[in-house]
């Protein structure tokens, strides 16, 4: 049995997927492997903070965006990761 994501790095996938080109709730939720609630407070949580922009399809239905703030995010995070997989070798 795999172990659990934490709530950052559920958050990373999400903006991993946001800025892969996946706007709709659905294929963002797919595409982390996450369920409905999941995906709805993760994203709330990210458009809270300024990481994805929501913009409205039509009275029920969003599309999501990767600010340049959530670019920085993952900037940072992929630089981390090289430090640390150096740091390991």
């Amino acid at each position: 049995m795999g172990s659990r994501r934490s709530k950052f790095q559920i958050s990373v996938d999400v903006l991993t997927a946001v800025a892969g080109g996946e706007q709709k709730t659905t294929r963002i939720m797919y595409a982390c492997n996450l369920s409905w609630n999941s995906i709805k407070d993760t994203l709330d949580l990210l458009a809270s903070k300024g990481y994805v922009d929501e913009m409205y399809e039509n009275k029920n239905r969003k599309r999501y965006f990767i600010t340049s703030k959530g670019r920085e995010v993952l900037r940072y995070y992929s630089g981390l990761q090289d430090l640390v997989q150096v740091s390991v070798d």
